[in-house]
């Protein structure tokens, strides 16, 4: 059985994983489609979002589809804001 602290540090590890992994690679997305205004903001809003709903991307088929589908939900909410 794997205690709480287990499950915490792998939970920091895949999320650090991830980040790395996907950071560019989102903030590139969301800076083509917002400019630069929007992007650093939406960035760390997607990923922040990530880290509140891991279990959700952890079993995800696909974690750079969430990430994706995130941003762009992120995206237009900002929009709709401003």
């Amino acid at each position: 059985m794997i205690n709480e602290n287990e499950k915490k540090k792998d939970d920091v590890g895949f999320f650090n994983r991830l980040y790395n992994q996907y950071y560019q690679k989102i903030y590139k997305y969301i800076l083509f489609i917002t400019g630069v205004r929007f992007s650093e903001d939406i960035v760390q809003e997607t990923f922040c979002t990530a880290w509140e709903k891991l279990y959700e991307i952890k079993t995800h088929p696909s974690p750079q589809n969430w990430l994706y589908k995130t941003a762009r939900n992120k995206i237009m909410t900002t929009m709709k804001k401003k």
